[in-house]
């Protein structure tokens, strides 16, 4: 049967008020709404319900026979949509995350801990990949992105900012110098991601370094910035505690672009997020505002 279950609630007011145009200021519609929501019905179900006068119905004997169909299709609707209600202000279930494995190492074990502190029903599945991941296609609930948003169709929660910056090992600085202008970069040491040999400072001014180095992962390249094999140009949350250990120094700070890129929370969509998504957000904010990587332990 593909009646729709709005139909279904017409004919039970029909049957209740007997008639139609009770039945239409009950549900506060028209009764010609109602009529054609009535006539749609029987023309699904291909069975006259009720026998109609201008001024009364009465239902035939299909329509009798309908009747408590109608009203056990009607109950078990209305205990789908209470417990769809109750699960959905309940943080349980699954929550399937997708974030950076560096990412996830260095920032996101206290909000895992609070999440299963606080929830102790939420299971958690965490997919760590450096790769953006289609979150629908995925079956995934949200994921944590840094840098712009390509896909407009996602709801994205903004939760921190993040800058680029040159950086270096002490041990290199004593070795090839302090550079006082970005241009100097081209003669010296360093390290690229993906083969990007363009490094952008304030102004627009772009710069071609000789990458001594290429890896596509941000991880590795902290680590060869950290070991002194050439400078790096990195985000703030990935040196952070390198720069605040003197593991790392940060030059060319006049020349530091202004521009910023986000950290965001991204879901397939704002409507309707289950409450363990809800728990997430909450999480995510409590840790990441302000930015854990610009605070002085």
């Amino acid at each position: 049967m593909d009646a729709r279950f709005d139909d279904l609630e017409v004919f039970a007011a029909v049957h209740r008020a007997g008639s139609l145009s009770a039945a239409a200021r009950e549900l506060r519609r028209s009764p010609s709404a109602v009529t054609r929501a009535l006539e749609r019905l029987e023309s699904e179900l291909g069975a006259r319900l009720f026998h109609r006068s201008t001024r009364s119905v009465a239902l035939t004997d299909e329509g009798r026979r309908f009747v408590p169909h109608a009203e056990a299709l009607r109950t078990a609707l209305a205990r789908a949509e209470a417990d769809l209600g109750q699960s959905a202000q309940r943080v349980q279930g699954t929550l399937r995350l997708t974030v950076s494995a560096t990412f996830a190492r260095l920032y996101l074990a206290p909000v895992v801990a609070e999440l299963r502190a606080q929830h102790p029903e939420l299971e958690l599945e965490l997919l760590l990949t450096d790769q953006v991941v289609d979150l629908v296609e995925a079956g995934l609930d949200a994921g944590i992105r840094i840098g712009p948003l390509n896909d407009s169709s996602l709801s994205a929660v903004r939760l921190s900012t993040d800058r680029r910056r040159v950086v270096a090992a002490p041990a290199l600085l004593a070795r090839e110098g302090i550079p006082s202008r970005p241009e100097e970069l081209s003669k010296m040491s360093c390290l690229t991601i993906g083969g990007r040999e363009r490094w952008l400072f304030r102004g627009g001014e772009e710069v071609r370094v000789n990458g001594r180095m290429n890896t596509n992962l941000g991880d590795f390249l902290l680590e060869g910035a950290r070991a002194g094999i050439g400078f790096a140009f990195l985000a703030d949350w990935l040196t952070g505690p390198s720069l605040r250990a003197g593991e790392l120094v940060s030059v060319l700070e006049p020349y530091t672009s202004t521009e910023e890129s986000a950290v965001s929370i991204v879901t397939p969509t704002r409507l309707g997020r289950p409450a363990r998504v809800q728990a997430l957000l909450a999480a995510a904010r409590r840790h990441f505002v302000p930015p854990p990587w610009t605070r002085v332990s």
